[in-house]
């Protein structure tokens, strides 16, 4: 039973969009598991004394978040981990060092965690969808350098990551060499659209109407047959983007959600 209420508190933790109640986990486990509730409560402490959770209060409500400072599973091959951390990776998962910042893109996010899966799937389950050979990624509005990063250890033999934030091209340039793959990945501050060139895949992790603006600029981006992975937006803005992008002859191969969040998997038609 410990071990087993320990993953279900760790996974009411991470599929929470954000932080969330300690009472919420702790009502949400008890019912979930059966466990009494003083059985739960005493897990929490033991995990946030572990470094497992982390424990905020704001405004006299008592907040867990999952603890990004140690090895963190995102999907089944990914591993986010900070760089001072070790983990003894096995056969086939990639392992990203992301250190603590500013830039967005700690896999703390709904939509980070949603866009790490989704490239697994499509890496592992979708290749067929994939072009043959050396091709090119382009992650926009890089953040931290985490989409990047899993782009080029998941085999894309050059990546392009462009941020406006000198910031976070400081932070993503950091991680990318930590990560191992700065022979694959060039970080470039300035609009992606400036690049004037396409890309087999591209990643935009930005928010809704970022998204539908840059529609256009987007299009140019992909080459013929390629993929377009976006998040950043609520689940109520994913038929309007469906529609913006069809106009431009990509359809959604995946969509997949997470609380209030939502990602878009979609190809060039024809």
């Amino acid at each position: 039973m410990g071990k087993d209420l320990r993953l279900l508190i760790t996974a009411t933790v991470t599929h929470a969009d954000g932080r969330i109640p300690s009472g919420e986990v702790l009502r949400a486990v008890s019912r979930a598991s059966g466990a009494d509730k003083l059985v739960v409560r005493q897990t929490i402490k033991e995990m946030i004394a572990a470094g497992d959770l982390t424990y905020t209060s704001l405004g006299g409500t008592n907040f867990l978040e999952s603890s990004f400072d140690r090895p963190t599973r995102f999907s089944d091959h990914i591993v986010v981990k900070p760089p001072n951390k070790q983990y003894m990776a096995e056969a086939g998962e990639v392992v990203i060092n992301i250190a603590p910042g500013s830039a967005f893109g700690t896999g703390a996010h709904p939509t980070t965690r949603l866009m790490l899966r989704a490239l697994d799937r499509l890496f592992h389950e979708g290749k067929s969808m994939l072009p043959s050979g050396r091709f090119s990624g382009l992650d926009i509005g890089t953040g931290s350098g985490i989409l990047a990063i899993a782009l080029a250890s998941l085999g894309v033999s050059e990546v392009i990551a462009t941020d406006v934030d000198p910031c976070a091209v400081w932070e993503a340039r950091n991680n990318v060499k930590a990560s191992g793959v700065e022979q694959q990945v060039e970080v470039t501050d300035g609009a992606f659209s400036e690049l004037n060139r396409e890309f087999s895949l591209v990643v935009a992790n930005l928010a809704g109407p970022s998204l539908t603006e840059l529609a256009p600029a987007l299009d140019q981006s992909i080459a013929t047959k390629g993929i377009l992975m976006i998040s950043g937006f609520r689940k109520d803005m994913t038929s309007s983007l469906t529609q913006t992008f069809d106009k431009r002859d990509l359809a959604p191969v995946s969509h997949t959600t997470l609380h209030d969040w939502a990602c878009l998997v979609l190809k060039r038609k024809g």
